[in-house]
């Protein structure tokens, strides 16, 4: 009779642990304020804490772990390994990206004790491991204002947001599309920018994949600056030079007349040739030059703004002349197409700085006679040199020729 009393408890118990496990609870098991956590996660496992109940602590009971991938109210299966007499325990052998429910449940003794009841149950929480993400990949360039740069790549699956990082691993911004333009940036930025996947689960778990590696994104380039002539050539050409521009692929320069009628264009491929070397130009007519940089951005050439016209003009070498005779000079000179008058200069040493001028005329006149520098007189034997600058109006503005080394005479 004793034999089969203690074989009819034995089967109780068992049947008690069956019914647990598959989400049933007894009247003798009651709730606990366990406020049961997850702690940590990691791809193939996770870890979880409650607080103790009291009676497992004077008794010498334990605790069981039940999980549940159908919810809250799904099948429960006990944890394997899951007994521990201790507040918190470590679940292995899951897989990344794993999401399910998880509950703690307060047994009156150890686990190898037939005898052992449930005592309390906690609330279900929701559990999972941290998932496997993909690596961004295709990351690019694919557009560039003068202060932003628009990156793109292609899709990671499961991927549920992106972080774009600056180099230096700075965090520029989180996004859901396979995009981003980075603004407030400066004209002629050259940036490092990498990208990394985001995935997260149900359990509001966070895997993160590894860097994109880095793609070298570039604003549009500055206005061009420090446009000048740098000589002139004995046979009607005319080299051209300006500043540099930080982090461009190349310039644009385009020679017109003063009309805006294009004469040439010319493209430069390299950031550091900002020059062009021997241009022809045509003489007895004013021209005008500019000069842009721009970027490449997916083959396509992005422009920056033109730089400010410089105007130039050399009058005819067949027309023009200057001869010093006795105490006089005189000064002859082709007409310039385009010019609203002219001016004089004259110095007694080749430096520019020494030139002053001496006579601003109309742009009917092509001649003059040169007898008086200030208040001194032309003398016979000294060397004078002699330059004429073609002035342009341009609306309310008078502009000067650029060219001075080519319009000396040296009498």
């Amino acid at each position: 009779m004793k034999k089969s009393l203690k074989t009819l408890v034995l089967f109780m118990a068992v049947a008690f642990g069956i019914l647990m496990a598959t989400g049933t609870t007894s009247k003798a098991a009651s709730a606990w304020s366990a406020e049961l956590q997850q702690t940590k996660a990691y791809t193939g496992s996770i870890y979880l804490a409650w607080q103790a109940h009291t009676t497992v602590v004077t008794s010498g009971g334990h605790y069981r772990v039940y999980l549940s991938e159908t919810g809250a109210d799904g099948t429960w299966q006990e944890a394997t390994n899951a007994y521990t007499s201790s507040t918190d325990t470590y679940i292995s052998n899951l897989s990344a990206g794993w999401v399910g429910y998880a509950k703690v449940a307060a047994w009156t003794s150890w686990h190898s004790d037939s005898n052992a009841k449930v005592i309390a149950v906690s609330d279900p929480i929701i559990v999972g491991t941290t998932p496997n993400v993909g690596k961004v990949t295709n990351l690019k360039q694919t557009g560039a204002t003068t202060n932003s740069v628009t990156l793109s790549w292609t899709a990671v699956p499961n991927a549920t947001s992106y972080t774009v990082y600056q180099s230096g691993d700075v965090k520029i911004a989180d996004t859901k599309s396979t995009s981003y333009t980075v603004t407030g940036l400066a004209a002629s930025s050259s940036i490092y920018y990498y990208v990394k996947a985001n995935q997260v689960t149900k359990a509001n778990q966070v895997g993160t994949g590894y860097s994109s590696g880095s793609v070298q994104a570039k604003t549009v380039p500055a206005k061009v600056t420090g446009n000048a002539i740098s000589s002139v050539g004995s046979t009607n050409t005319v080299s051209y030079r300006w500043d540099y521009v930080s982090n461009c692929s190349g310039y644009q320069f385009q020679l017109q007349n003063y009309k805006g009628k294009n004469l040439a264009t010319k493209d430069i491929t390299s950031y550091y040739s900002n020059y062009l070397s021997s241009l022809a130009f045509k003489r007895g007519i004013f021209n005008r030059y500019h000069v842009r940089a721009y970027v490449v951005i997916n083959n396509t050439k992005l422009y920056g703004a033109w730089s400010d016209y410089k105007y130039f003009a050399l009058p005819s070498k067949s027309k023009s002349s200057v001869k010093h005779s006795g105490k006089k000079i005189t000064v002859k000179w082709g007409k310039i197409k385009g010019a609203s008058g002219y001016n004089i200069y004259v110095s007694t040493t080749s430096s520019s700085a020494g030139f002053k001028k001496i006579k601003s005329l109309g742009k009917k006149k092509t001649k003059y006679v040169i007898k008086k520098i200030g208040k001194k007189k032309v003398k016979k034997t000294r060397t004078y040199y002699v330059r004429i600058e073609a002035k342009y109006k341009s609306g309310k503005k008078t502009i000067k020729s650029e060219v001075h080394a080519g319009n000396t005479w040296a009498v």
